[in-house]
């Protein structure tokens, strides 16, 4: 993981000022009770100093450690965004509005993000594509009704 920008930096460093000391001891960053009392001190007076100080094996396992939280929470805030953005939808195109072409649409939108412009801009597209995904799957699509009954199929139906 590289950092990004500013705000990843601060991310990062929340990371590591909440993890716990069971979470540091499991990950092998410190040692396993009494003999983590010293660590566990410094961690509590002066964090950075005593990331400054850790030999490479021992910042190797702190670093697993904050990435993987980043990834948790790169993953949380995803999907916080795609339910946002199917409220917001759902408040503005209710029932189900073509469900299907709409996430077509969004999805080659994500392929010319992809090619043409910002990561942010491929972010915020592909939230539009999972909370289409989302709404297919939650509100159903009535403009495939009569298509998947000549196939034999139940409609695609809210639950």
């Amino acid at each position: 993981m590289h950092i990004t920008s500013p705000r990843h930096f601060r991310n990062c460093l929340a990371s590591l000022f909440n993890l716990d000391r069971h979470v540091l001891e499991d990950g092998g960053v410190i040692e396993l009770g009494e003999d983590g009392n010293d660590d566990w001190d410094q961690i509590n007076t002066n964090a950075a100093r005593w990331v400054l100080h850790l030999d490479d094996a021992r910042l190797a396992a702190l670093w697993a450690l904050i990435e993987a939280r980043q990834s948790r929470n790169a993953v949380g805030k995803f999907l916080a965004d795609v339910a946002a953005e199917i409220e917001r939808a759902r408040s503005k195109f209710p029932g189900d509005n073509l469900t299907m072409i709409a996430l077509m649409e969004e999805v080659g939108e994500v392929a010319k993000a992809a090619l043409d412009e910002s990561p942010e801009a491929l972010r915020k597209e592909a939230v539009q594509v999972a909370c289409m995904a989302a709404r297919m799957a939650l509100d159903g699509d009535g403009s495939t009704t009569a298509y998947r009954e000549k196939r034999g199929l139940a409609p695609i139906v809210p639950h």
